[in-house]
């Protein structure tokens, strides 16, 4: 037997190999987490092409460079560690696994740069995760014991060191003799009940515990990086008061339960991520053209057709959960128009906390009227009905248009006139009690004819308040509520006016002021847009009266549907444009960008994205920062000039005709 000052102090082969391997290993983990901050830096610079400078471009470049050097780097690592642990048992699976998982990493990364699909992004952060967990678990695993030990070389059993007293510290110079190979202790050994070192198999879990959560973390920033480059959406405030809508102020964020979301009208929703790769995820028939916007409560879309009839889908699946066909819509016997059937138009309004839709319908049958239904949210049963025109009202001549609001104890029911301003109508909002009982209040505006409230957002409500936009009427040259905006108390007197000084061209001009309907911002203004295409920033509290706005500006070729407000950024759509501006605290307009040569239709607001559906069938998604195109796909075919959608959490949902669809993504 030798003694140990005969011990050969040079390090074995078999050591040498074994402490490469461990080398190889923690290089590969160590190069994994310089390869993830790259990944990121790289899906940043591939999913941000609208933003790309000079500088950038460089910049991004560089890091697209690097990671393809650390990546080869990586490779090296990855196949030294696979060869070096071909006589360590238990390291040789774990370098196996994180290897295969560095080459499906580096084939995701391939396919994301080429389609910047989330599926591919998500991949490449779980492989990465897998090849983390297996690196780190082969150095875990590679304890010298597991080779062989010469019998009486101060080993008690095989793969354990003899213990010394408990805390003592152990260091033994590892060494050959006889051609096997002694091993090297290092640390405190602590006595297990037999006397020997505890096992490492307790540190398994804790391996494996910190590897999912880094998998977690690594695909939740993964699939966040892949998303088109847009500016997250702030949180839109709700109602400022507590009379206004139950509605809105109750519904989860989740919830769109009336026209633009909110008794407000901002049109934006508070529920959408910034989106990723947008895709058709279902489409539904119904039994008629949709005009109206659909509506989202918890996991139904509620959808009212021209048939008189409503659906609630299934909001994941658009399977058909209830359907009611209330009445038989109007098919012939209008003085004019453009609505074939006319049936549901204006777009419904739903209370979430008390589980209660609204919608109006127009028959021809036994009279031509519109009537007022109350159904139950979850099984569409008929909870009551009611006539809502009021005297001195004829129903053939009012089309019922704009969308339904609540405010308070009462829903409210905007009308104006048909498509060629044929008949006697006027304008006329009538508010009936949510309870189906008692008196309804109206207001009609006092001209001789039409100033119809037919903008398709209906009345925007704020402070207990409502503000609408009227049309053109006659006599052109007497200020009669025509081409105005109005503020109505809840019992729908007038409190106070706005109506441009021009106001005699604008009606003999057909210009209606209230071709959309007035856009509540911060600090109490208001902007309106109509048919001209002046945008007229108004004080709320004050309107204005006979030419008293605040400030007045040329904005495009004439305001026509709708818009959404973001802060004090508003988006509106023109007759062949849709546009963005931002007005001031202090009442002035700034222009942030335009799309022109578009037939817009009255937007919405979704995680940073504008929204739209083109008349001409186009669903297109713009950035709201700068209005760069993210989205664009053919639509189905647009049967009204007012296609408006709706959206919840990532799902956008889509009239399409006779069609609802549903987009992922957003």
């Amino acid at each position: 037997m030798t003694t140990p000052a005969q011990h050969d102090t040079r390090v074995p082969p078999a050591t040498s190999r074994l402490t490469a391997l461990r080398g190889n290993c923690m290089g590969a983990a160590v190069l994994l987490i310089v390869q993830l901050g790259l990944g990121m830096g790289v899906n940043l610079y591939v999913t941000l092409p609208a933003r790309k400078s000079f500088l950038s471009t460089v910049f991004g470049s560089a890091v697209l460079a690097v990671h393809a050097i650390v990546a080869l780097a990586l490779l090296g690592a990855a196949v030294g560690a696979l060869v070096r642990s071909a006589r360590a048992r238990r390291a040789v699976a774990f370098t196996s696994v994180g290897l295969a998982a560095i080459v499906a990493a580096a084939a995701a990364g391939a396919s994301f740069v080429g389609n910047q699909g989330n599926g591919a992004s998500l991949a490449m952060a779980l492989a990465t995760a897998v090849a983390m967990f297996c690196y780190l678990a082969a150095i875990f695993s590679l304890r010298l014991v597991r080779l062989s030990v010469r019998p009486g070389s101060g080993m008690s059993a095989p793969g354990r060191c003899t213990p010394p007293a408990a805390g003592r510290l152990i260091e033994r110079a590892a060494g050959v003799e006889n051609g096997r190979v002694m091993m090297r202790c290092r640390g405190p050994v602590r006595r297990g009940s037999s006397g020997t070192r505890p096992s490492a198999r307790c540190r398994w879990p804790a391996v494996a515990g910190a590897a999912a959560v880094l998998a977690v973390a690594v695909g939740c920033t993964s699939s966040a990086t892949t998303a088109p480059p847009v500016t997250p959406t702030p949180a839109a405030s709700a109602a400022s008061s507590p009379a206004a809508s139950s509605a809105a102020a109750s519904s989860s964020a989740a919830d769109w339960p009336a026209y633009d979301r909110t008794a407000e009208r901002s049109g934006v929703s508070v529920s959408s991520p910034v989106p990723g790769v947008v895709r058709q995820s279902w489409a539904t028939s119904v039994d008629g053209a949709v005009y109206a916007q659909p509506l989202v409560v918890g996991s139904e879309v509620i959808v009212a057709t021209e048939t008189d009839s409503v659906y609630a889908l299934s909001a994941s699946s658009g399977a058909v959960m209830w359907t009611r066909h209330l009445a038989s819509p109007v098919t012939a016997g209008l003085p004019c128009g453009n609505i074939n059937p006319s049936g549901i138009t204006g777009t419904p309004v739903a209370d979430p906390s008390t589980g209660r839709l609204w919608v109006v319908t127009f028959t021809a049958q036994p009279t031509y009227r519109h009537t007022l239904w109350e159904l139950d949210l979850a099984t569409g049963r008929t909870l009551w009905q009611r006539p809502i025109d009021v005297s001195g009202s004829d129903p053939r001549a009012q089309q019922e248009r704009g969308a339904l609001t609540l405010l308070g104890s009462r829903v409210y029911v905007p009308f104006g006139g048909l498509y060629g301003d044929c008949s006697d109508y006027k304008g006329r909002v009538v508010g009936a009690p949510v309870s189906g009982a008692g008196p309804v209040v109206s207001f009609t505006t006092p001209n001789q004819r039409e100033a119809g409230i037919w903008a398709p957002a209906g009345e925007s409500v704020r402070d207990g308040s409502l503000y609408l936009a009227t049309g053109n009427g006659t006599p052109y040259d007497q200020v009669d509520d025509s081409d105005s905006v109005l503020r109505l108390s809840p019992g729908l007197t007038v409190q106070d006016r706005f109506t441009p000084a021009d106001f005699v061209a604008l009606s003999a001009g057909d210009l209606d002021l209230g071709s959309t309907a007035p856009a509540l911002l911060p600090d109490g203004l208001i902007f309106q847009i109509g048919k001209q295409g002046i945008g007229y920033v108004l004080d709320g509290s004050r309107l204005g009266g006979t030419g008293g706005e605040l400030a007045s500006l040329h904005l495009c070729e004439g305001g026509f549907g709708g818009d959404a407000v973001d802060d004090s950024s508003v988006v509106f759509s023109c007759f062949t444009s849709l546009r963005a501006i931002e007005v001031t605290p202090t009442a002035q307009i700034h222009i942030l960008w335009s799309v022109t040569g578009y037939a817009a239709g009255p937007p919405i607001i979704a995680g940073g994205v504008v929204w739209d559906v083109s008349r001409a069938g186009l669903l297109s998604g713009f950035r709201l920062s700068d209005g760069k195109s993210v989205f664009s796909t053919a639509t189905g075919p647009v049967v009204t000039d007012f296609p408006s959608l709706s959206a919840s959490g990532s799902r956008l949902i889509v009239p399409e005709g006779d069609k609802i669809v549903s987009y992922l993504g957003i």
